[in-house]
């Protein structure tokens, strides 16, 4: 098993960037509302409802939230007694760059975050390689 196969990263709890990428891709109306939820760091649907541009009903709101639930894009938790959600954000900009490394690590360098970090620092210390680190 290489180390990219062992290694899980799951979303961390930081929220505060701008949405990922991966929201700003989704149709207008599910953008706007997840976009909501990733600029509260949770609510709840009737709180989306009341900070739509265009009114929506509760219902509608609710649809849109469970299609991005179910595309990974938010989480739901169950809120009091009264079946309530509340909706949070499940991928953040921090994870994103994780599996994108990941990514890399597996289509280039079968799997090896080493080998792939050896080969950045000799790209970075590479004479014509213009970088901050080099203090000559």
């Amino acid at each position: 098993m290489t180390l990219f196969q062992s290694l899980t990263i799951e979303p961390g709890p930081s929220f505060s960037d701008a949405p990922p990428a991966l929201v700003m891709k989704l149709a207008p109306g599910e953008r706007e509302v997840a976009t909501i939820v990733y600029q509260l760091g949770g609510c709840t649907a009737k709180e989306i409802q009341v900070r739509l541009a265009k009114p929506l009903a509760n219902a509608t709101v609710r649809s849109m939230l469970r299609r991005l639930v179910g595309k990974g894009i938010i989480t739901q938790r169950p809120k009091g007694t009264y079946r309530t959600f509340v909706y949070l954000p499940a991928v953040t900009n921090e994870y994103v760059r994780q599996q994108a490394l990941m990514r890399l690590a597996q289509d280039h360098f079968e799997g090896s975050l080493p080998t792939m970090v050896a080969t950045l620092v000799q790209l970075l210390d590479r004479k014509d390689f213009p970088n901050e680190r080099r203090s000559h």
